[in-house]
């Protein structure tokens, strides 16, 4: 007898209007909780390096925008103003435009992304309907094989999947819920994010570093029409993230959470621009070593060998 999945109600918020090079496909929210309710804490986005943009606003309280995305944590104090006509002045008016202080001087606040977990919104914009939910949903067991193996190779708490009620009329959505750890640091909860994109295509029962090398090579996901997704589908690219981002994965997965710095907030220096944490600090870039002067102790030569 089929176990039924576990159905979680989740306060869905209002979304708005990114700059992205993706238009369908499947997306990510951040998640906070309040008041005992999961609520949406971000907009959806199909760029998973948005994830971690908001996650640097939490550990800093200092407000993020960048390409239209725009994420304002509890207890963000507006910036001082810099020298106009520099660089960081732009950025300085930039956010003012996009969060506007209140009459009290404050920024105008956001929903309090949850950091005892890691906890997401992942949903699909192309299924819709009975059908597609039930084609979107049917998916979970083999994601939940693929994570757990996953999660156990890090020595993390295996990862959580429930169905998001109250869906009617919008895309199938799941509230992926991990082990906290998986936002330690920005190529993590990158390569988090990958992680549930390819464990979507994952059969149940088959070893998780073989459906990682199928999808490296092609041999499934989105490049080998198992699912249908547009030429300009969030998810299209991943053979290629993958197949950029290996040697970055292996490290990961053989030494874990050592790679990075032992304080999480390290691992979001507060002196990187937004743009550059949002550009370079993903898994691909990462295993490109962009952030390596920066951070020079998650390319130890140790690790790299």
């Amino acid at each position: 007898m089929a176990v039924k999945p576990p159905f979680t109600s989740v306060v869905l918020g209002e979304d708005y209007h990114t700059s992205q090079i993706y238009s369908t496909g499947v997306e990510f929210a951040m998640v906070g909780r309040v008041g005992k309710k999961w609520k949406q804490a971000t907009t959806f986005v199909f760029c998973k390096d948005f994830l971690h943009d908001a996650i640097w606003a939490m550990l800093h309280k200092r407000p993020v925008a960048i390409y239209d995305f725009r994420y304002s944590p509890p207890g963000a104090k507006p910036a001082k103003e810099p020298k106009k006509g520099t660089t960081e002045w732009y950025d300085w008016s930039s956010l003012n435009q996009q969060f506007g202080l209140g009459d009290d001087g404050k920024l105008r606040v956001d929903i309090p992304i949850h950091m005892a977990r890691t906890a997401l919104l992942f949903r699909d914009t192309n299924l819709k309907g009975l059908v597609g939910k039930k084609r979107f949903h049917d998916h979970r067991i083999g994601a939940l094989d693929f994570l757990h193996q996953v999660d156990e190779q890090m020595g993390f708490s295996p990862t959580e999947i429930h169905q998001v009620k109250g869906t009617k009329g919008n895309p199938p959505t799941w509230l992926v819920i991990g082990d906290k750890r998986w936002m330690h640091a920005p190529t993590l909860l990158s390569l988090y994010s990958i992680l549930i994109r390819v464990g979507y295509y994952h059969n149940p029962g088959g070893e998780f570093m073989r459906t990682l090398e199928m999808m490296k090579d092609g041999e499934v996901g989105i490049s080998n029409g198992d699912d249908e997704y547009g030429s300009g589908a969030a998810g299209c690219n991943d053979t290629s993230y993958v197949g950029q981002a290996w040697k970055g994965i292996q490290v990961i997965l053989k030494h874990g959470i050592k790679v990075f710095h032992d304080e999480m907030i390290e691992n979001y220096p507060d002196d990187v621009r937004t743009s550059v944490l949002h550009d370079t600090y993903g898994i691909v870039n990462f295993t490109k070593k962009r952030p390596e002067k920066r951070m020079p102790r998650w390319y130890r030569k140790s690790l790299w060998k």
